[in-house]
């Protein structure tokens, strides 16, 4: 990695190049490294927000993102092949970039023109600003990052989407169709599967805690039998392997469903969890059977 900037070499930058651009009136720093609770290391983010005059002067031009180093890659979600960005317009801008020596900054731009529109509730540590924007505030409670605590509809709605999806995990398997049962045990049945556990989290700390984006800061919550657990629950890529993790998982699953019901005053249908394993084992059973006679 080429040698370049530290971290508060780079913090120090971003703000003084924001300061001497009259056409930025205002920036704001969001995510992680607002968060004292979150991990800081050298893989940490500048969630950076710039508030500008006019920001198609930014938009038509990105060059400006060379200021702050050699740039290794940088994506501009905003403007995808489906759905292109109006250059015309004034809408919110995100620039992610990644620099050749190890810094990231995610940029969001934002014109002042729609500044009382832009609400924001996630934590925001205000840099700088020179008009007095009365719409732009720190945030320093983390309630939007949260788990939030769900309906009985949504409840119920997660435990039938996690069964009804093992048996097509189940059918794929039976058919050697290998990426359809993948996609849906780890995308389908493993969203729901941890959707569960992080209701089961925000339980036990009364829904006042986060386990952060994609579940990254789940082994904080878990012990390390759990964490293995969880580990066991998704497939490490044969046939043989995504049957167990199938059977991992779900056992895994109806365990944290019967515990969310029980403190959430929900129903658990026992029953029916029974029902469907036992459907998708016997077709286990099948397959099995006929590759031994094979």
């Amino acid at each position: 990695m080429k040698q370049g900037l530290t971290q508060e070499e780079m913090f120090e930058l971003i703000l003084k190049k924001a300061k001497a651009d009259e056409r930025i009136r205002a920036a704001a720093m969001d995510g992680s490294r607002v968060d004292p609770k979150a991990l800081h290391d050298a893989y940490s983010d500048f969630d950076i927000v710039l508030f500008v005059r006019d920001i198609r002067e930014f938009t038509r031009d990105t060059g400006w993102i060379r200021d702050f180093g050699e740039v290794l890659i940088a994506q501009f979600p905003d403007d995808w092949f489906d759905q292109p960005y109006d250059y015309e317009g004034k809408e919110p801008f995100h620039c992610l970039v990644q620099y050749a020596d190890g810094n990231r900054i995610d940029f969001t731009l934002c014109d002042v023109s729609r500044g009382g529109a832009l609400e924001n509730h996630e934590p925001r540590q205000v840099l700088f600003e020179r008009d007095g924007y009365d719409w732009l505030k720190p945030v320093e409670t983390q309630e939007a990052f949260w788990i939030r605590r769900p309906g009985k509809k949504e409840y119920l709605d997660c435990v039938n989407e996690f069964r009804w999806l093992s048996l097509y995990v189940a059918k794929g398997l039976c058919r050697d169709q290998y990426n359809y049962a993948r996609f849906h045990l780890e995308e389908g049945m493993g969203e729901m599967f941890l959707r569960m556990l992080n209701w089961k989290i925000g339980l036990c700390h009364d829904f006042r805690v986060s386990t952060g984006s994609h579940g990254k800061y789940l082994k904080s919550f878990l012990t390390s039998e759990e964490m293995e657990r969880v580990q066991a629950a998704f497939a490490c890529g044969d046939t043989a392997s995504m049957w167990e993790s199938l059977a991992a998982m779900y056992d895994y699953f109806e365990e944290l469903t019967e515990t969310v019901a029980e403190g959430l005053g929900y129903p658990y249908d026992r029953e029916e969890a029974e029902r469907v394993k036992g459907f998708w084992q016997k077709r286990q059973e099948n397959a099995e059977r006929r590759e031994c006679e094979k």
